[in-house]
């Protein structure tokens, strides 16, 4: 064997040596996390596990591909802790690192309706000589489930059919659908419409029916629509006939504890 061949064998036994011989947790573990909270928007939280003996060097954040955010804990360059303020045309974002705690939490706070979701890589880097690098990635799907349907029944006058008004808050704009009868069909309703909530971050919607007969059942069901995905909320229902047989028989009770009482005086 030339003397090349037993200098690249060599070599090649003793990066595996190293390799081997190195513990199962030599590297940076990261771990990228999201949630919805209410009137806040979405919370992105980035933690990570450095290897023993490690100190952190610096930790990357990027959106849809492009870096926006860097933390980096030496006294030179940020300290012990990060606290900035970020801004675009559809959100405000709050980011605070800390190195005692080891993580990151970036806060999304939509100024308007969100328009499309959101990427995040968080990219963790130990110190030198080692440079030992973790990374993660998510994707944020700018939907918020609508929220359970409630329905507000008003009468224009006495004789009337009832206006029933069913509403419900998610993002998109949910898109109330409303059902007739116990087979469920569908039908039209007389007014729609919608209002983003500056506070709550979510759309506002509503649907105004008013039923040709105040004898059947009615549901009203929100519906939020992304791509080929749809979320149904928890329907509401209204059924006059009921409240009216209820209304019946406290009347009879009511006739009939009178009449009671007539024979006892």
């Amino acid at each position: 064997m030339s003397l090349s061949r037993k200098c690249v064998c060599f070599v090649l036994i003793c990066l595996c040596t190293f390799v081997t011989a190195q513990p199962s947790n030599s590297f940076t573990a990261v771990e990228l996390t999201q949630e919805w909270r209410p009137e806040v928007g979405w919370v992105v939280t980035c933690s990570w596990n450095l290897a023993p003996n490690d100190r952190l060097q610096s930790v990357f954040l990027h959106r849809d591909n492009r870096q926006f955010a860097y933390f980096r804990p030496a006294p030179k360059f940020n300290g012990p802790s990060l606290r900035h303020t970020y801004s675009t045309l559809d959100d405000d974002m709050q980011l605070t690192c800390e190195e005692a705690s080891a993580r990151c939490v970036l806060t999304i706070e939509p100024v308007q309706p969100p328009k499309a979701d959101i990427s995040i890589t968080c990219e963790v880097s130990g110190e030198g000589p080692m440079f030992r690098v973790g990374n993660k990635s998510l994707v944020i799907e700018t939907v918020v489930l609508p929220s359970d349907a409630v329905i507000e029944v008003s009468k224009p006058n006495e004789d009337s059919n009832p206006v029933l008004n069913c509403s419900s808050t998610g993002v998109p704009s949910p898109r109330i659908e409303w059902t007739v009868g116990d087979e469920g069909t569908k039908i039209a309703s007389f007014h729609n419409s919608r209002t983003w909530n500056v506070t709550s971050k979510l759309w506002y919607s509503w649907s105004t029916f008013m039923p040709a007969s105040d004898q059947l059942p009615v549901t009203c069901t929100p519906k939020v629509a992304r791509g080929i995905k749809l979320y149904a909320g928890q329907p509401a229902h209204y059924n006059a006939g009921s409240r009216i047989k209820f209304t019946g028989m406290l009347q009879a009770t009511s006739i009939i504890f009178v009449i009671s009482l007539s024979f006892i005086s």
